[in-house]
């Protein structure tokens, strides 16, 4: 192996039809009935800031409690593959003896475990619900984007040999641009100062991404 690539989840590989994120935590919260999906949107409105960000897990582990896995994957799969990612996905495939290969996410484990299967994926690194009895505990390990460049710093020292990339598509991937060698926005309204490219979707990085690997 000489490479790493590592790929965002939510807005960078797959895209959920709901408003404003698109990601598999909204996705969710629409599997939910009417009342707790409007308190599931208003703490995401009120709590989605460093500061304020527990409140903002425990309120949403809250409203899952003993809420069937069941009704989730309903909303969540199939996955909704971001557009013109067929390409991308197929030459992540062939290079599977040069590169390895996987999410590293704030979004949800049950999402990116099962694109990890469907495209032959190499890792995931995710946030957790735990399960029992087929219904949601109201316990997990809820990964920050805040945490996430703790974690991915971490991450990269144990991968300190190879070559490193990270694709990713807002703002709040900024922190994880600036730590490896080659850095890829995509899928973003605006663009990215602290990527080193941007692109409209997956398949135009393929250009640079052919010559990193």
């Amino acid at each position: 192996m000489e490479s790493l690539i590592v790929l965002d989840m939510d807005g960078t590989l797959v895209n959920y039809p709901n408003e404003p994120w698109h990601c598999t935590s909204d996705a969710l919260g629409e599997s939910l009935t009417k009342e707790k999906r409007k308190k599931w949107n208003e703490a995401r409105e009120k709590y989605l800031k460093k500061e304020t960000y527990e409140k903002l897990v425990r309120t949403h582990l809250d409203l899952i409690k003993n809420h069937p896995v069941e009704l989730a994957e309903k909303k969540l799969f199939p996955i909704p593959y971001a557009e013109d990612s067929e390409e991308f996905f197929k030459f992540l495939q062939s290079i599977n003896d040069k590169a390895l290969v996987g999410i590293f996410s704030s979004g949800l484990y049950m999402v990116a475990e099962r694109i990890k299967e469907e495209k032959r994926l190499d890792f995931v690194v995710a946030s957790k619900l735990y399960v029992k009895n087929k219904v949601f505990t109201g316990k997990g390990r809820i990964m920050s984007p805040w945490e996430k460049e703790e974690r991915f710093g971490e991450f990269l020292k144990k991968h300190n040999n190879l070559r490193s990339c990270y694709i990713g598509d807002s703002e709040y991937d900024s922190p994880l641009f600036r730590k490896v060698n080659l850095s890829i926005a995509v899928n973003s309204m605006k663009k990215i100062s602290s990527a080193t490219y941007s692109f409209e979707n997956l398949n135009e990085a393929l250009m640079v991404l052919k010559e990193f690997v």
